[in-house]
């Protein structure tokens, strides 16, 4: 049997039956706040496979500092698609750069540590994002 070391928070415990070998497999699927498990048998087997299935999220981020004039809507439209996520990012009249991105959770926090840096011109001041509710993007590209 699998057994994981998690902080958990939400548990459902699974029986497969497999009547082909007079068998039955149970195992405990454990959920928490950071995404979900799936559990999955091979037929004839006692083993299960654990996947993680990531959680898709959505943020909105505000970057200031030196982020106009030096690429920078260009370099996050190429770290995004990198990362596979969707969304836009536009320049603000108050020479911050703003942006909605989404993907998954994992994808979105090294995007999010990215624009820390930005591109190699940039020099980063601050970085406020925050999640947002799901949000549907065919792609990520510059509004303007």
């Amino acid at each position: 049997m699998l057994r994981a070391k998690l902080k958990l928070e939400t548990k459902l415990v699974i029986s497969i039956v497999n009547p082909h070998l007079n068998s039955t497999v149970e195992e405990t699927a454990h959920f928490n706040v950071k995404g979900e498990w799936k559990f999955t048998a091979t037929l004839g087997l006692d083993i299960l496979k654990k996947e993680k299935v990531m959680a898709k999220k959505c943020i909105q981020a505000n970057v200031t500092g030196k982020v106009q004039g030096v690429f920078f809507r260009d370099k996050t439209v190429k770290k995004a698609k990198e990362l596979q996520l969707t969304g836009w990012v536009k320049n603000d009249p108050s020479g911050s750069v703003s942006l909605a991105a989404c993907g998954e959770e994992e994808q979105l926090s090294i995007f999010i540590e990215w624009l820390w840096q930005g591109p190699q011109a940039a020099q980063v001041s601050n970085v406020k994002w925050n999640e947002t509710p799901l949000t549907s993007f065919d792609n990520f590209k510059i509004l303007f």
